[in-house]
């Protein structure tokens, strides 16, 4: 097959366009470069006081 200037700019544009669609969607896809943390008003949960003998027994979920 020979390339001639017709099939050569459709080779090229079909080129150019694949790569510009990839590198948009790449630039969409990309996470945000920071991120601000605000802190919570409240904690969300119920807050316990520590118990010593809990932490020592096995999980609920174990085995």
């Amino acid at each position: 097959m020979e390339l001639n200037r017709r099939a050569m700019l459709k080779t090229t544009t079909a080129l150019l366009a694949a790569l510009l669609a990839g590198g948009w969607t790449w630039l969409r896809a990309a996470p945000a470069r920071w991120v601000q943390a605000v802190r919570a008003s409240r904690y969300p949960g119920r807050i316990q006081p520590l118990d010593e003998r809990e932490l020592q027994r096995p999980g609920r979920w174990l085995g």
